[in-house]
């Protein structure tokens, strides 16, 4: 089950707001975690067991952490004992993922009960593990830091590790920033309706924008090298530019959406990143939760260690760190070509070239970021380096006579419909801060103006009707981040 499937819209959602919305406040956590636990038994039965046995040895690692450190001790082995089991944990599932063991798979049961007849499932990665894995993580070297003490509360606990609007695809959010609302969900009318209009905007995103897209472009990567003239390589990347941004800050709307209309906020993940003026605000503004994780709990304790290095400490760091962010995504050599890729520029600009890219002329700073950008994505989204190579060579006119391929290998593209032209302009527009700055050049207030309510609310609801609509005829497509 998905965000964007209609067993999930149209039964799972409306039946879990239903009865959290007239349950007693003190009975609010026990129906988030009875969703959440539900969640996961209709999406991937055959891990639920897993999900409950590491929840439940994760709590206590977190206690063994506190009661170690209260003790004084220099060194507290439970911190590290407890950092190896979830990264050993995360690199060997996604490692089978990657290269499926011989010995039978435990996944091929025989669950009727459950999905109603026989299930045969093929190896699949535990859902929003990585995503887990560093919020535990981090609740483990908080403790350790006496930011915060290790959770009492089971149900408090199990809710942080299970919550579903944020299981898929993040975001990465801190206990310290969790906690207060996940023990005390606070539900109330306005905070559902601007949940629902934000999950509303996300689902539109996903489906209508990203998922357009995607049938567009998946046929160009899915060859086995690709054959295109120039200006169809770079239509073709601009193009993934777009569906990434929408497809990924889709489901964190979607997210956010949910956690408001259940009462917990969870933290932005994207700040308009294709607005920025080099590399390194753009990832500050993108995957704000992965890059914050990386930079408190990875790149500031390498400065400390790095600091007596004679030459560039601070881009060794930002290397390390990007290998790291490469490996997270997956083993393949171009996620890692790719994470260095990104750190050697950001590391580039924090020599003094940076200080002179912030003194240019500003539309030189995007096209400079933008540029490296674009590049980055190429490496992110190739099957593979010798993919990634030959489309470089295709975007810079170096791949010589182009084959033309029969049209049944790459419908639908290069023809393009209306609807492909419409989710562009509307991807364009959710990418850029024209909406909001329209809105507040007219002074347009949802909080306050009757008429400008009833618009929206029409609008969203068609967005919604017909969103739905998309999904019955042509099937859900899995978000591109619920992989990692």
């Amino acid at each position: 089950m998905d965000y964007t499937t209609p067993s999930f819209l149209l039964i799972f959602l409306p039946a879990t707001l239903a009865v959290f919305l007239v349950v007693p406040s003190k009975l609010k956590r026990w129906i988030i975690l009875a969703a959440s636990l539900a969640f996961i038994v209709i999406a991937q039965p055959f891990y639920f067991v897993f999900f409950i046995a590491y929840s439940l040895l994760s709590y206590f690692l977190g206690r063994w952490i506190e009661h170690i450190r209260n003790t004084g001790a220099k060194t507290n082995v439970a911190l590290i004992v407890s950092i190896l089991f979830q990264v050993g944990l995360l690199v060997g599932l996604k490692y089978c993922i990657q290269f499926p063991p011989a010995f039978p798979n435990p996944l091929k049961l025989d669950l009727p009960f459950l999905v109603g007849k026989s299930l045969e499932q093929d190896w699949v990665f535990p859902l929003g593990f990585s995503y887990i894995t560093f919020q535990m993580i981090s609740y483990y070297v908080d403790i350790e830091n006496e930011v915060i003490d290790a959770e009492r509360n089971i149900i408090h606990f199990l809710n942080y590790i299970l919550f579903f609007p944020k299981l898929i695809s993040g975001p990465i959010q801190p206990y310290k920033d969790s906690i207060a609302e996940l023990s005390n969900p606070c539900a109330t009318i306005p905070r559902t309706e601007a949940g629902i209009r934000r999950f509303i905007v996300g689902l539109a995103k996903k489906v209508l924008v990203a998922d357009t897209i995607a049938n567009y472009i998946n046929p160009v990567f899915n060859q086995t090298i690709p054959y295109l003239h120039t200006h169809q390589a770079w239509f073709v990347l601009i193009l993934y530019a777009i569906q990434l941004l929408n497809d990924f800050s889709g489901y964190t709307d979607m997210a956010i959406g949910l956690g408001e209309m259940l009462g917990i906020k969870l933290m932005e993940n994207f700040n308009w990143p294709y607005v920025s003026k080099s590399m390194t605000e753009f990832w500050r503004r993108w995957h704000i939760s992965l890059s914050g994780f990386f930079r408190d709990y990875l790149f500031t304790p390498l400065q400390f260690r790095f600091r007596k290095m004679k030459t560039y400490p601070v881009q060794a760091s930002i290397l390390v760190v990007f290998l790291f962010t490469g490996l997270w995504h997956g083993f393949e050599m171009h996620y890692i070509a790719w994470g260095l890729f990104v750190g050697a520029i950001i590391g580039f600009e924090a020599t003094k070239f940076g200080k002179l890219l912030k003194e240019t002329w500003r539309p030189i700073q995007h096209l400079w970021m933008l540029f490296w950008v674009l590049m980055s994505w190429v490496l992110f989204r190739s099957p593979g380096l010798m993919f990634a190579l030959k489309f470089y060579k295709s975007l810079f006119g170096l791949q010589g006579v182009v084959e033309v391929l029969p049209f049944s290998q790459t419908a639908p593209f290069p023809v393009t419909e209306t609807s492909l032209w419409l989710a562009i302009i509307a991807g364009v527009l959710f990418a850029v801060p024209v909406i909001p700055r329209l809105a507040k050049t007219l002074k347009v207030d949802l909080s306050e103006n009757k008429f400008w309510q009833v618009i929206s609310f029409i609008g969203l609801l068609f967005i919604l009707v017909y969103s739905i609509g998309v999904i019955a005829s042509k099937g859900p497509m899995p978000g591109i981040y619920g992989q990692f």
